[in-house]
């Protein structure tokens, strides 16, 4: 047993073994030992027998790891659909061990873990798409809302949570549905939020999505601290509207400067998933908010990760093409064609000819959503695919799937991919309340079209909450850091191209180096983004040296 766990319960074909505040979260539902904060549904009938792990997932809602042991049937470990307890499986002498952290398997003495080049390349020419398989040849990922079954010494994945089962037939048909339906979802999960933690910190970054957290969590009358990052750079100083959410809500608010890391610590990052994310610069700014709220003693951290893309932020004809394929009214349609005006700047003729493509596109392929390919800087294959080798469950749509609801999936699986942001041994736990089960189930039951009603991007999320200040409800644009970013590739250049260039990723073939040594030559200031994307394969590297057996240094300059 790993130190610093305790015990939950030991028998001839199962041991829990848990962390502090698993432990104090673990209840008995049926046959399962359910780890982590969780409640019932609302909705679910307090009679419901729960017996499979559809069951439980219907019934109790939450960021847990359910867990079942039958005296005559194998061990099943389901994962809740907010995946936000991590969980990763492997096969360790004739034992399968499941752990939320995959340091914990690979810790163990006389395992030995194996970079998956192919995988690995997988990754690189889809980014943001991700799969049960990891970079790591025999650590796997049980993806959320599945549940694995042990028996026999084998493992088997099955499915026991859907997106596409809450996306039809659409109960919302108008805009005052689909407020109401989002409403009581924010309430139902903030609520919960204010039973389960006593002193949370919340991100307030001064966009919608934190902002809603923050209103909500307070409407719900729970006391909580606020924390909002800013750079001494214009753009990604938002501290104004931080001010605006913190005042309304009545809640303390701690501004902390954020700087790039030294190329010493960003070199020398040790990332802790089994799979590269390209998000060690990003991650640096979560090493601050655990020092606030270790300083503070709080017990979680509540984040706005996730809104854009669980609130259908989708700048494209795709809702019109769904509403088409719904049997629209000519009012309806002129709406649609007036919002889409107003979110994207398109003109009609514009917004009709993307529709007419993106309908032959879909046509030509044969299905409502295609991964996209990204090979800047990488090695030109003939023999990769289109599409990721093993494609998410949640990418296999129904036949008469439409294609904005696809790529509201994606989108929502796009940002599970960096869902994990500190490791699980941080001390404090870390969550998205908008990605948790009945925000996203009521967002997906809410047609594309409606989520643009007025010319407005995100409108139901900004009309659902009714106690967002003005001033950010209102909000079409917000700063960002990526000044930092740059700033940070123009100072390290050279450092950050040796690396690659000297690193595993070009010894394997993988990078385009002739593309790499010519964009290096250019002059900076670099007026595209490129480099972006150069720091994402850095990140890369410094994920390949920590997880294999051999590392190359990097050379002072």
């Amino acid at each position: 047993m790993a130190a610093g766990l305790e015990t939950t319960i030991e028998t001839e074909n199962l041991a829990i073994y848990v962390s502090g505040g698993l432990a104090k979260s673990h209840q008995i539902l049926g046959p399962f030992h359910i780890l982590g904060p969780h409640r019932h549904r609302r909705s679910a009938r307090n009679d419901i027998s729960v017996k499979s792990s559809k069951q439980l997932l219907q019934s109790v809602w939450g960021a847990y790891i359910a867990i079942a042991s039958g005296a005559h049937e194998g061990v099943s470990v389901t994962r809740d659909p907010s995946g936000q307890i991590p969980c990763y499986y492997a096969c360790i002498g004739s034992t399968w061990v499941f752990a939320s952290d995959a340091n914990l398997l690979r810790n163990v003495p006389g395992t030995s873990f194996t970079i998956d080049w192919d995988e690995l390349t997988n990754l690189l020419y889809f980014p943001g798409h991700f799969s049960g398989r990891t970079a790591v040849t025999g650590i796997c990922e049980l993806l959320p809302g599945e549940t694995a079954i042990i028996e026999a010494n084998a493992v088997s994945i099955c499915s026991a949570w859907s997106p596409w089962t809450f996306c039809g037939p659409n109960p919302c048909r108008s805009e005052l549905d689909a407020v109401e339906l989002l409403r009581a979802a924010f309430r139902e999960v903030h609520e919960a939020l204010a039973d389960w933690f006593k002193h949370p910190i919340v991100t307030v970054s001064g966009g919608l999505d934190s902002s809603i957290v923050a209103t909500e969590l307070h409407r719900a009358a729970a006391k909580a601290h606020c924390v909002n990052l800013f750079t001494t750079s214009p753009s990604g100083d938002e501290r104004c509207f931080a001010r605006i959410v913190t005042k309304g809500c009545d809640y303390p608010l701690n501004e902390v400067p954020f700087a790039a890391p030294s190329i010493e610590s960003y070199i020398g990052s040790q990332p802790h998933l089994p799979r590269p994310t390209q998000r060690f610069m990003a991650n640096s700014s979560m090493e601050l908010f655990r020092s606030e709220s270790l300083s503070g003693c709080h017990d979680v951290i509540l984040t706005g990760y996730g809104g854009d893309s669980v609130f259908c932020f989708l700048n494209s004809s795709l809702p019109l093409l769904d509403l088409l394929a719904n049997n629209p009214s000519v009012r309806d349609l002129r709406l649609c064609l007036n919002a889409l005006e107003g979110v994207t700047g398109a003109s009609y003729f514009q917004i009709l000819r993307h529709a007419v493509r993106n309908e032959w596109r879909r046509r030509r392929l044969g299905r409502p959503f295609s991964w996209p390919k990204r090979s800047l800087f990488l090695r030109t294959d003939p023999l990769m695919l289109s599409q990721p080798r093993e494609v998410h469950p949640w990418l296999v749509a129904p036949t008469d799937a439409c294609r904005g609801k696809s790529a509201h999936i994606a989108a929502i699986l796009r940002a599970y991919n960096h869902l994990e942001q500190m490791p699980r041994a941080s001390n404090i736990a870390m969550l998205s309340p908008l990605l948790l089960p009945p925000i996203v189930e009521a967002c997906l039951a809410i047609p594309t079209w409606l989520w643009i009603y007025g010319g407005i991007d995100r409108s139901i999320a900004r009309s659902a909450c009714e106690v967002l200040p003005r001033d950010i409800a209102k909000r079409s644009t917000k700063g960002t850091p990526c000044e930092i970013h740059a700033k940070f590739f123009e100072h390290h250049a050279p450092q950050l191209i040796d690396l690659l260039l000297r690193g595993e990723l070009a010894a394997h073939g993988i990078l385009d180096v002739d593309a790499i040594k010519e964009y290096a030559g250019r002059p900076f200031p670099r007026k595209d983004s490129d480099y972006l994307t150069l720091l994402e394969l850095v990140d890369t590297e410094i994920w390949l040296q920590c997880w294999s057996t051999e590392s190359f240094p990097v050379k002072n300059s």
